[in-house]
């Protein structure tokens, strides 16, 4: 999946397990990993780890 595609495809990367919730995802292109939320006209991206590094859900900050 490339990251470009979210634009037509929202739903297309997989729901951020560490939350559930449907409006948030990810991709994982190469060793990156993308969370992203899915809002009605748009998609915020939220964060961007290597994938290496070990996901703290405080990392995405107070916005969630």
């Amino acid at each position: 999946m490339s990251v470009g595609r979210l634009r037509q495809f929202p739903y297309s990367g997989e729901v951020v397990p560490e939350f559930g919730r449907e409006d948030l995802r990810e991709v994982l292109p190469g060793n990156y990993r993308i969370i992203y939320r899915v809002a009605e006209l748009r998609v915020d991206v939220l964060a961007v780890f290597h994938s290496a590094r070990i996901f703290d859900e405080r990392d995405l900050g107070s916005g969630e």
